[in-house]
């Protein structure tokens, strides 16, 4: 079984329009959950700029932060780090 099929994606939207986000995410084809963040969330996890990717544990513990852009690949990478 691949990894990815045991994880949960979820995005964040920050200080975005919550219609025009969810549009965005259609028309670039993103399927997994999006939630929309007034910045309480980026204030709660000490976001120091976006795009940022936090790879969370099952039980609530954040393993890695990644500030920038990151590919499929890179994603799979820390996937594989993480959780085989």
């Amino acid at each position: 079984m691949c990894i990815r099929d045991s994880v949960k994606f979820v995005g964040v939207a920050v200080n975005d329009d919550p219609t025009a986000a969810a549009a965005f995410a259609t028309s670039t084809g993103i399927d997994y959950t999006i939630g929309f963040d007034d910045g309480a969330v980026s204030q709660d996890y000490n976001v120091r700029g976006l795009p940022a990717t936090f790879i969370i544990s099952s039980d609530g513990v954040i393993l890695e932060q990644i500030f920038g852009a990151v590919s499929a690949a890179d994603i799979d990478e820390k996937l594989e780090q993480w959780f085989s």
